[in-house]
């Protein structure tokens, strides 16, 4: 298999990459910066929870999540609503992850 976070649950033999599950869950896992060998896909399964109960509660809302590594924290939370948003999302973003340093020197360059 591909690079895909199911191929654990896959009935296919050979992945060619067409199907909608591979196509919309990659599209958002990079455009998260999020790649297979990231350590969310090892994550503490508490932590988890503890993190889907925040995008779970957080729809439509401005939530302040205070973390000592914001970089991971913020990796972790975007890893949760990919999962909770991916399916039906068409290739469009519906989940992102801003990374304040990123986002600086956007606007610096800019």
């Amino acid at each position: 298999m591909h690079d895909c976070m199911f191929s654990g649950h896959c009935i296919k033999t050979t992945c060619d990459q067409s199907c909608p599950a591979y196509a919309e869950s990659s599209f958002l896992l990079e455009q998260n910066g999020i790649t297979l060998n990231s350590p969310v896909f090892h994550a503490d399964p508490a932590l988890l929870n503890k993190y889907n109960a925040i995008v779970e509660n957080a729809e439509g809302k401005l939530q302040t999540v205070i973390a000592k590594n914001t970089n991971s924290t913020a990796e972790l939370i975007a890893y949760c609503g990919v999962c909770k948003y991916w399916r039906g999302s068409r290739l469009r973003t519906a989940v992102y992850n801003l990374k304040l340093s990123q986002y600086l020197e956007h606007v610096q360059n800019s």
